[in-house]
C-alpha cells in the first residue's frame, strides 16, 4: 500500500522507522535509513526540528519539518499580498510532502496557472503549471529532479511503488498552496537589481542582484554580499528562470570591496568615459553623462523617477554602433531591439530589470505606442491593457530606455522633458570609418566594475537624487532637472561628494543645453532639425547643414542653395523689413521637401513657424534668380544661439573626470 500523509510526516520527522524501498535510489536530505537493528535517533535532525514535540499532537507544532535546502514555511510568505498566508498547522501534510520534494509554491495566476520554484540543487528554477491538477510524472521530474525519482510513484506496479506517494496527492498538495496566494504579472522580480524589502513590502538598505540559479544580496550596513539560493528574499519573489548568468558572484564581491576605493572609483569612470569619447558628440561634457546613465540603469528599479534617453544624429555618426557598445556592458542583462513594437518589448522585458535598447526609432511604425510605453516607465505608472478574454493585464515598467534615432518624434514639450538628448555628429574627415571599439569581453567586465560602484552607492544616491530634484536652475524646467539629477546622483555619491559639489555636476550637465534647456520652443526645434539635416556632396559624402555654414564659402553656398537655404545681405534690401546686416534664407518649399522629407516638420509651414523669432523676416526676396517664398532668419541670431563663431569644433574638447 502507498504512504499516506501521516506515514510521510513520521518519515520526514525521523519519528518512525523507515524503511529503504528497493532499488538504488537515493534518500532526500533529512531522511534516516532504518534497514537493518537500525533505532532512530530521539533527537530529530536540525532539518526535521518541530520543537521537540510529539508528532501525535499536531496541535502543538509550531514548526514545519524540512530539508536543509527547503523552502521556508508559509507563515513567511509576503504578508502585504491578501490571502498569502497560511497558518503553520493548515495544510501540514501537503506542506510536509512539497518540503520532501523540495518544491515552493508561490501561487496562481488569475487563470489558474501554478507557479512553483524548486528548490533542489540540481534544478533552482521557476517554472509555470498550466494544469497543477494533471501534471504529469515525467512533467514534474522535470521540474524537481531527484527527490520525485525517490518519493512519487509512478505506473501501476506495486511493488515498484511500495513506500511510495501517489501521484494525485501531489497534484493536490499544489493545488492547495496555489489557492493561497493571487499573483499577478509583479508578482515576481526577474533578472535585474532590485531594492530590498521586508516581510510588509517596506523598503530596506541595499538591493538584492537576481540572477540565474541564484541571487545575490548586497548589505550597505555590513558592507557584504551574500548568496541567495532559495527565491524567497524579503518580500519578494525572486525568478531566477535567465538562462546565462550576467553576473559572478566572486568576481562581483571583489569589484564590490575594490568600489570602497575612490581612487579604484575614479579609474574606472574615467575608462568609461574614455570610450564614450570615441564618438564625435555635440557637447564635450556628453560621455560623463553617459556614464552617470550607465551607472543609473544597473540600478533603475531604485529611482523614484527614471529619465529617458534619446541618442539622435544624422546617419553615420555611430549611433548603432553606440548601442551595440552599451548592450556588450551590460551582457546577458541587456536588450537590443530595432523596429520593435510596445507589446514585443513587454515581452521581452517581462518582469524583468534588463537593460533595453532600441535602434532605427525614426523607421518604426510603432513609435507612437512605444513612445506611450516608455512614457508610463518613468513613474512606474500601471499600464492597462485589454484582452480577448475581457480581463485586463496590468504591466508595469521600471525601466530607463536608449532610444536612437535620426530624430526621436517628441512633439510635445511634457514629453521632451523626461529625456535626456545626447546628440552625435559626424565625426571629421580624417577620423571617418577609424572608429574602434574595445573587445566584447573588455566592455562586459567594465560594465561589471560600473555594476558594482552602482551598487555600492545607490543608496545614498537615490536620497541625492531627490535633494538635487529641488535645486533650482535658471532657464530650465523642473522635470529636466529631476530627469538630469538621477545620472548626477550617481556620479556624486561614487565620488563621495557634498551637495553643493553634487549641485555643480548637475549645473555642468544642464549646461549641455544652453541656456534655451531642453524645453525649446517649436522654432528652435525646426532650426536644429534644418542644421543638423545632411546633404550629399559629390564622391557619395555627406555634410551636415551647420557644417557648411562654417565657413560660408562660395561652394558650400552654391551646395546650400540646391536644398533652399540661401544668405543674404540686408543691406540691398528693402530697409522697412531689413537691418543691414546678412541673414540666412529658408525657401518654405524646397527646405521642406529636401531637408525635412520624412519628419513631423515635412508639413508645417516654416514662415509661420519660424516667421515668430525675434528679427525674423517673411519676404520673398530675390535669390537665385527667382522670388521663392520663405523666411529670413539674422545670421548673427542663428551663430549666437546655433552655430557657434566657429572658432572651436562641436565635439572635440576633452574633459577628464578630476575636472567634474
Amino acid at each position: 500500500m502507498p504512504l499516506d500523509y501521516r506515514q510521510l510526516l513520521e518519515i520526514a520527522t525521523n519519528t518512525k522507522p523507515w524503511k529503504r524501498p528497493t532499488g538504488d535510489s537515493a534518500l532526500p536530505s533529512g531522511y534516516v535509513d532504518t534497514t537493518a537493528n537500525h533505532k532512530p535517533d530521539p533527537t530529530p535532525t536540525p532539518a526535521a526540528s518541530i520543537n521537540n514535540k510529539s508528532v501525535a499532537n499536531t496541535n502543538e507544532i509550531n514548526e514545519t519539518a524540512a530539508p536543509a535546502d527547503a523552502p521556508p514555511p508559509a507563515e513567511e510568505i509576503d504578508e502585504a499580498d491578501p490571502g498569502a498566508t497560511a497558518p503553520a498547522t493548515d495544510g501540514l501534510h501537503e506542506r510536509r510532502l512539497l518540503d520532501a520534494l523540495y518544491l515552493d509554491v508561490f501561487g496562481e495566476y488569475e487563470n489558474g496557472h501554478a507557479v512553483i520554484f524548486a528548490t533542489h540543487e540540481t534544478r533552482r528554477k521557476l517554472d509555470v503549471i498550466d494544469k497543477p491538477d494533471r501534471i504529469t510524472y515525467a512533467r514534474l521530474l522535470q521540474l524537481a529532479g531527484p527527490p520525485v525519482k525517490n518519493i512519487v510513484a509512478r505506473g501501476n506496479d506495486p511493488d515498484e511503488n511500495l513506500n511510495r506517494v501517489p501521484l494525485s496527492q501531489v497534484q493536490n498538495a499544489i493545488c492547495y498552496f496555489a489557492g493561497y496566494r493571487r499573483l499577478t504579472d509583479q508578482s515576481l522580480n526577474g533578472p535585474g537589481v532590485w531594492p530590498i524589502k521586508d516581510d510588509d513590502g517596506h523598503r530596506q538598505p541595499g538591493v538584492v542582484l537576481v540572477g540565474a540559479r541564484e541571487a545575490a544580496e548586497w548589505n550597505p550596513t555590513t558592507e557584504t554580499l551574500t548568496r541567495v539560493t532559495h527565491a524567497r528574499s524579503g518580500g519578494r519573489l525572486l525568478d531566477f528562470s535567465l538562462a546565462f548568468p550576467w553576473y559572478q558572484f566572486e568576481t562581483m564581491e571583489h569589484y564590490l570591496h575594490q568600489a570602497a576605493d575612490k581612487d579604484w572609483v575614479n579609474d574606472v569612470i574615467q575608462e568609461a568615459a574614455d570610450q564614450f569619447s570615441r564618438w564625435r558628440w555635440k557637447d564635450a561634457q556628453a560621455p560623463f553623462i553617459m556614464v552617470g546613465l550607465v551607472l543609473a540603469v544597473w540600478v533603475q528599479t531604485v529611482w523614484v523617477w527614471r529619465p529617458q534617453v534619446a541618442i539622435t544624429g544624422a546617419t553615420k555618426t555611430g549611433k548603432s554602433i553606440l548601442l551595440e557598445t552599451l548592450s556588450a556592458m551590460f551582457g546577458h542583462l541587456g536588450v537590443r531591439s530595432s523596429k520593435s513594437s510596445a507589446a514585443g518589448i513587454r515581452q521581452a522585458v517581462q518582469s524583468s530589470a534588463k537593460a533595453v535598447f532600441v535602434d532605427e526609432f525614426e523607421d518604426s511604425k510603432h513609435r507612437e505606442e512605444v513612445l506611450d510605453m516608455v512614457r508610463a516607465s518613468s513613474r512606474g505608472d500601471a499600464v492597462l491593457r485589454g484582452t480577448s478574454n475581457q480581463r485586463g493585464v496590468t504591466f508595469i515598467l521600471n525601466h530607463i530606455f536608449f532610444l536612437a534615432a535620426i530624430e526621436i518624434g517628441l512633439q510635445r514639450a511634457p514629453d521632451r522633458n523626461r529625456y535626456i538628448t545626447m546628440e552625435l555628429i559626424e565625426p571629421l574627415p580624417h577620423n571617418r570609418g577609424k572608429l574602434t571599439l574595445a573587445s566584447t569581453e573588455e566592455l562586459r567586465l567594465l560594465g561589471q566594475k560600473m555594476l558594482a560602484i552602482a551598487v555600492r552607492y545607490v543608496d545614498e544616491a537615490r536620497k541625492l537624487a531627490v535633494r538635487l530634484k529641488r535645486q533650482r536652475h535658471k532657464g530650465v524646467d523642473t522635470r529636466v532637472v529631476e530627469s538630469y539629477a538621477v545620472p548626477a546622483a550617481i556620479l556624486a555619491a561614487a565620488g563621495s561628494y557634498d551637495d553643493e559639489h553634487a549641485n555643480q555636476i548637475l549645473g555642468r550637465m544642464l549646461g549641455v543645453m544652453g541656456e534655451e534647456d531642453q524645453t525649446v520652443s517649436d522654432e528652435e526645434d525646426l532650426i536644429n532639425a534644418v542644421l543638423s539635416a545632411t546633404v550629399r556632396l559629390s564622391g557619395g559624402h555627406e555634410k551636415m547643414v551647420s557644417e557648411l555654414l562654417r565657413p560660408r564659402s562660395v561652394d558650400n553656398l552654391e551646395i546650400l542653395s540646391r536644398y533652399g537655404i540661401g544668405v543674404i545681405n540686408g543691406s540691398n534690401l528693402p530697409r522697412s523689413k531689413y537691418e543691414p546686416k546678412e541673414y540666412l534664407f529658408y525657401d518654405n518649399t524646397a527646405v521642406r521637401k529636401r531637408l525635412l522629407s520624412g519628419t513631423l516638420w515635412e508639413r508645417q509651414s516654416l514662415v509661420d513657424i519660424l516667421g515668430r523669432i525675434p528679427g525674423a523676416v517673411k519676404d520673398r526676396p530675390r535669390i537665385w534668380g527667382r522670388r521663392p517664398s520663405g523666411v529670413s532668419l539674422p545670421m548673427d541670431y542663428l551663430e549666437k544661439n546655433f552655430l557657434g563663431d566657429g572658432t572651436e569644433i562641436l565635439g572635440e574638447k576633452k574633459t577628464n573626470w578630476e575636472e567634474w
